[in-house]
């Protein structure tokens, strides 16, 4: 059976946190899960959701969700390997569409993304199923930046992976994503931590797109 790896940030979110969890358990039965959570600074949530992950990755300080992100990758032995966040809503059946999608792909390796039900996943998947190899050889082997505080780690996976013929958009791999900007929530405390950070991670994407995209940081994994 093949073991998915889910890297899962979150902070000042408890019951978000612990609902999403619980309902990604529920929704991949058949399937070997590992799920890894990164907890900043945020006692109540790690308490929370202890019993529902695999690894628990704790820091007593607010390090951001892209720090998370690695944090979890570092800690990860599945293949493949999902980008998720605590605002997302897992719907039937959606690893399986997710898994049939990296079969079509040359190979059986890169990256699929979710039906968010917002976006048009070709031309944005927000969150996405990734193999290993594809994290090694196409991002640098790592999910995230620490430069993107808010936004732009998304946009600038899909680039890369289009630019190397590994995208692959599963629509029927419906994982909602609920988010304040689209009105499915209220935005709240952990939303407004980085909102004036917008400007400079755009700012950051537009150069480093520019560039091409250099692989200018050290791996968090290289297998």
């Amino acid at each position: 059976m093949t073991r998915v790896s889910v890297l899962f940030p979150t902070t000042g979110r408890p019951d978000r946190a612990e609902s999403c969890l619980r309902r990604l358990r529920e929704t991949a039965v058949g399937h070997e899960l590992e799920v890894i959570a990164a907890v900043d600074a945020d006692p109540e949530t790690a308490q929370r959701i202890e019993g529902l992950v695999d690894v628990l990755v704790v820091s007593p300080e607010y390090r951001g969700c892209s720090a998370g992100w690695n944090a979890c990758l570092a800690e990860s032995s599945g293949d493949p390997v999902i980008f998720a966040a605590d605002d997302l809503i897992w719907g039937e059946g959606w690893l399986d569409a997710a898994l049939a999608g990296l079969e079509q792909l040359d190979g059986g390796w890169g990256l699929v993304g979710f039906n968010d039900g917002h976006w048009d996943g070709n031309e944005l998947a927000t969150h996405y199923l990734m193999s290993r190899r594809f994290i090694v050889e196409v991002l640098g082997g790592v999910v995230a930046w620490d430069f993107y505080e808010h936004s732009f780690n998304d946009v600038e996976v899909n680039e890369r992976a289009k630019r190397a013929g590994r995208f692959h958009w599963a629509a029927d791999a419906h994982v909602g994503h609920e988010h304040w900007t689209h009105g499915d929530r209220p935005k709240d405390a952990t939303d407004s931590r980085t909102l004036d950070r917008h400007a400079e991670s755009e700012r950051r994407y537009r150069e480093r797109h520019a560039a091409g995209f250099p692989t200018d940081y050290p791996p968090v994994i290289t297998e």
